[in-house]
């Protein structure tokens, strides 16, 4: 099957040599794979995805938002696309830029991203992904077990949580939040001007600790 697909990516010139790996008796190899898996295959060796294009977005405090019709949908990442590049090997450039399509469905799929990248041992899109996650009261057990592969990975995230909501008490209390001293509705325009660019200070400082990537190491 290997030196199939060696000669498939056009690395071998001989087609002959595609069956060096087979027993001098025969000359077939079998397949496990469907036939719907190695056309992915061949299409990710040969045509692999691009980058997941950015949307513009006027809010900058919105988490980055991807044009849907350029990310590779997540249960296809998960179930297809990774099994396949790691039972084959496939060159790291494929790797990295499946990461990146991960990544992209981080804001709207961050338990799935967190517990996926968690378990291969990703700590960069683990951590990203967490960002994105609510409260785990908030979600049923069923969800949780399905998608935490393990208590050491629900435990970290519980823990990088706890990181950001003591991080976010202590920036709110060590700022002036009207550093006028009065409520900002009845300010002056000025004022009114100052008290805006103050709180987008406030909010640019609790996003940039946000992104803090806190290394997690192997979930075992």
């Amino acid at each position: 099957m290997r030196a199939w697909l060696v000669f498939a990516t056009g690395m071998l010139t001989d087609p002959g040599d595609m069956f060096a790996c087979c027993d001098s008796s025969s000359q077939s190899l079998d397949l496990h794979e469907t036939s719907g898996e190695l056309a992915s295959l061949l299409r990710l060796l040969h045509d692999p995805p691009a980058a997941p294009t950015e949307e513009q977005v006027e809010d900058r405090f919105r988490p980055t938002q991807y044009d849907p019709k350029t990310v590779v949908p997540l249960p296809i990442l998960r179930s297809v696309l990774f099994p396949l590049a790691d039972k084959y090997l496939v060159d790291d450039e494929i790797i990295q830029s499946l990461r990146a399509h991960v990544l992209a469905h981080a804001s709207a799929h961050p338990l799935e991203v967190y517990g996926f990248a968690t378990n291969q041992g990703w700590d960069w899109e683990a951590s990203s992904a967490s960002q994105f996650v609510q409260p785990m009261a908030s979600y049923a057990l069923n969800e949780i077990a399905e998608t935490i592969p393990n208590v050491v990975a629900y435990h970290r995230l519980v823990l990088l949580q706890d990181t950001r909501v003591r991080g976010m008490r202590d920036l709110l209390l060590g700022e002036q939040i009207f550093p006028s001293g009065a409520f900002p509705l009845f300010l002056p325009v000025a004022h009114d001007i100052m008290y805006d660019h103050h709180v987008c200070r406030i909010w640019s400082m609790f996003f940039a600790s946000r992104e803090h990537t806190v290394h997690l190491g192997p979930a075992t």
